[in-house]
């Protein structure tokens, strides 16, 4: 071989390992990507109530990055509530607290423990037979507002009646009660607590879970020692004809029942806790969030928010100052319905209905992109639970292909033209969750699956909007009479017909 084939050559060898090298570097997936994978097939698992196959996810997600509590969490959840498995559950969520701090898992730690009495956290951060009152479960539920309770417990019965919504979660040995008394807590539309509600009453079942009482029972001056109780007053209660102790505690008012005299004993049937959230008056409150992209899920940075006074107001002047960066946006309100009025260039203009208490709360805004001429956009939203919603565009094509839509199948084509895509396939509440059409004509069935084993259909509060042209969306409410799947409506050619849910 001469030189000048050997020249020629070596370039072209190194140019071929340089080309390998950044291949395997680009197709190498990163540590996150990793982690989101397994916990996705983790929650598929779960939702299909193969816990092995779940159990087996969450431990990779867990070696993958043990700074996450999600897997802790959902790791005792399984062993708690499927494998009857206390003492597991207790040792993950243990593993968890010392490598994330997460309050969060202190919280799930002193509900597990509650319901094992004498148990003491192995970090030594809550010790229940030093201190009698369970500081730690007053703290969260002094802290936890009705999105966070979904979030991290499963609903195990729910019910909604004249304004007042109560449910019980599994784990948790107590009935939550929200009601529009002197707060507006419940959504009476959708029949559920709004995200940021705190509960209004929390009936605990055993008096053990809130303190732990010696043998001989324990009367207030023994109360009083015990850290973190303030304001403890013993009094009849005329309503209830019951002797009470009532106390405060970490943003807490606990009511227990005594004996006659004045004894808490471990035969109690009454015992409450109202968090102390701030009623609804004249004061201001934050909202807060971001607006997103219902086709990518990410945080539309051009977006403007505009805030006027009541509901369905689009036109007039802004009702406060809105501090918007980067598509996040803060604005601070008093007491009442408003209307947000959110743009950005590309995206169609879309007004939002949002009541404002007196307490803090975020509330993301998503937003479509302009349609090409001939789209049609379907965007799925609800609650925090069911956790997992899934949209499924059926049918066929003029020419006869057949479409299958689903998260499994996110692409559907017709010849080698792509026709409909799931954009967003949302897998941990709220949404969105996004369909795109481009070929109108055929006929096409668009249904509404409840992927997670627990939750309502019925209950999530879901809304499918759908975009087509110029004129704003149409607005369907799910009904009443959905369990597993909903069949919203069909499309005929480009028509939206056969819908089913209440239409706005």
């Amino acid at each position: 071989m001469n030189k000048k084939t050997m020249l020629l050559i070596i370039p072209a060898i190194a140019l071929l390992a340089c080309c390998i090298a950044a291949i395997c570097v680009i197709c190498i997936p990163s540590s996150y990507e990793v982690y989101t994978k397994q916990i996705q097939t983790a929650e598929k698992y779960l939702s299909d109530k193969d816990y092995d196959g779940a159990i087996k996810y969450y431990e990779m997600a867990k070696a993958t990055d043990e700074t996450q509590e999600e897997p802790y969490l959902k790791l005792a959840m399984i062993y708690y509530e499927n494998k009857n498995d206390m003492e597991k559950a207790v040792a993950i969520l243990n593993e968890g607290y010392e490598k994330t701090k997460s309050e969060q898992i202190k919280n799930a730690l002193a509900v597990y423990l509650g319901s094992a009495e004498g148990t003491t956290v192995s970090s030594g951060k809550t010790d229940y037979n030093s201190n009698p009152v369970n500081i730690t479960l007053l703290n969260m539920f002094g802290q936890y507002n009705y999105e966070q309770y979904s979030k991290n417990y499963t609903v195990v019965s729910d019910n909604y009646s004249d304004g007042v919504y109560t449910v019980r979660y599994n784990g948790i040995g107590a009935e939550f009660s929200y009601s529009n008394d002197s707060t507006k807590a419940v959504d009476d539309k959708a029949m559920k607590p709004f995200s940021y509600s705190f509960p209004t009453e929390i009936k605990v079942d055993k008096i053990s879970d809130i303190i732990t009482l010696p043998p001989q029972g324990m009367k207030i001056d023994e109360l009083k020692k015990s850290a973190g109780i303030t304001n403890a007053v013993a009094k009849y209660d005329n309503t209830l004809k019951k002797n009470i102790i009532t106390f405060s505690c970490e943003k807490c008012t606990v009511s227990v029942e005594t004996d006659k005299n004045g004894t808490i004993t471990a035969n109690t049937s009454y015992i409450t806790v109202n968090p102390e959230t701030v009623a609804a008056v004249a004061r201001k409150s934050k909202v807060s969030g971001k607006v997103i992209s219902v086709t990518t899920a990410d945080i539309v940075s051009s977006a403007e928010v505009v805030v006027r006074k009541g509901k369905d107001s689009k036109d007039g002047e802004s009702a406060a100052e809105v501090s918007i960066d980067s598509g996040n946006y803060s604005v601070e309100l008093e007491t009442g319905d408003y209307t947000f009025e959110v743009s950005a260039s590309g995206y169609k203009k879309e007004y939002f209905n949002v009541y404002v208490s007196g307490a803090d709360q975020e509330k993301d805004f998503s937003i479509s992109p302009s349609l090409a001429e001939g789209e049609i956009r379907i965007v799925l939203e609800w609650g925090a639970t069911p956790s997992d919603l899934d949209s499924h565009l059926e049918g066929t094509t003029k020419n006869g292909d057949e479409v299958s839509l689903y998260w499994m199948n996110p692409v559907a084509t017709s010849g080698a033209k792509t026709i409909a895509q799931l954009d967003v396939d949302d897998r941990d509440g709220y949404g969105p969750e996004t369909i795109t059409l481009s070929e109108l004509d055929g006929t096409y069935q668009y249904r509404v699956h409840r992927f997670s084993s627990s939750g309502s259909l019925a209950m999530s509060g879901a809304v499918v909007k759908v975009y087509s042209g110029s004129s704003e969306p149409i607005t369907i409410s799910v009904p009443s009479d959905c369990d597993e799947w909903w069949d919203v409506f069909t499309i005929e050619n480009g028509e939206i017909k056969n819908i089913n849910g209440a239409t706005n």
